[in-house]
């Protein structure tokens, strides 16, 4: 059981969890209460998180697992670093170094294939805005059956973003939120993480930190051809799922409050998805092999 008294405040609430900062005489904690998993799917991440952990990676340690009035959740250490909007090259440089090496080691055996959601994107297509709607079907259709079923595989994080990130004055302090971790072609995780990190303040493409992401990412392991011309493809692909997502989400479901969004500069907005995807949607990428 966990005290409530022990709870100080909430650091975030997302689509099916809250996590809270506490206290104890044993210090600070992190509890993360799930409102849309079940025991054995929280038990699962948390499966994920000690395996990282024991890998070496800079992950949170899990202390407990539990259920309190039917709601799972996973009591963790508290990591002390601080996020940043725009990570700074050095910053960003790391980051890029780190998920190599998890897409370089033997996959936890425990963790799924994770397989295509196509058919989810598609029953939720007509909740689409219309601007993007006409790039949907085709980008959708090229990268899955002519793409997907060439590219590496590997243990994947699955949301490597600002929000998940720590940082101090020495580097990396940690990477949270294995919710989403899994195992699939590994240029997928790259691209879902070039989203928030290739792009200024002003949504537009930015080719140098895109450059100096995936130069210090290929230092540790080299993209294969297959790769190199998948990952322009598959960041569109994610762009069209997370407005997807975003739009369903925000504006049919109503479980995540725009207010929520606009909090945080790290939060991703519709607007800012859409306005990423136009500007990529025709971008090609020259890679000198």
């Amino acid at each position: 059981m966990i005290n409530n008294s022990e709870l100080l405040s909430r650091f975030s609430t997302g689509v099916d969890n809250q996590v809270f900062l506490g206290q104890n005489e044993g210090g600070y904690f992190v509890l993360k209460v799930y409102t849309k998993r079940t025991m054995a799917e929280v038990e699962h991440i948390a499966r994920t998180n000690r395996a990282a952990t024991h890998m070496g990676f800079p992950v949170p340690k899990v202390l407990r697992v539990g259920t309190t009035e039917g709601r799972p959740w996973m009591k963790l250490n508290y990591i002390q670093g601080s996020h940043f909007h725009f990570p700074t090259i050095e910053q960003l440089s790391e980051v890029a170094k780190v998920m190599a090496r998890l897409h370089s080691v033997p996959p936890p055996r425990h963790l799924l294939r994770l397989t295509s959601s196509s058919s989810l994107w598609r029953q939720l297509l007509v909740h689409v805005p219309a601007r993007p709607a006409e790039l949907l079907s085709e980008v959708l259709s090229r990268a899955e059956e002519n793409i997907i079923g060439t590219l590496p595989v590997g243990f994947v994080h699955g949301d490597v973003s600002q929000t998940n990130l720590l940082f101090d004055q020495v580097g990396l302090r940690g990477l949270l939120d294995f919710d989403h971790s899994g195992i699939a072609p590994v240029v997928i995780d790259l691209a879902r993480a070039s989203i928030f990190f290739s792009f200024d303040e002003h949504r537009a493409f930015d080719a140098n930190r895109d450059s100096v992401f995936l130069d210090a990412y290929q230092s540790v392991r080299r993209l294969s051809a297959a790769e190199r011309i998948a990952l322009p493809e598959f960041r569109k692909v994610l762009l069209i799922r997370m407005i997807v997502e975003m739009f369903y989400y925000v504006h049919v479901a109503k479980t995540v409050p725009v207010s929520t969004l606009r909090a945080s500069p790290m939060n991703p907005t519709l607007e800012g998805l859409v306005g990423k995807l136009e500007n990529v949607a025709s971008r090609h990428i020259e890679w000198t092999l």
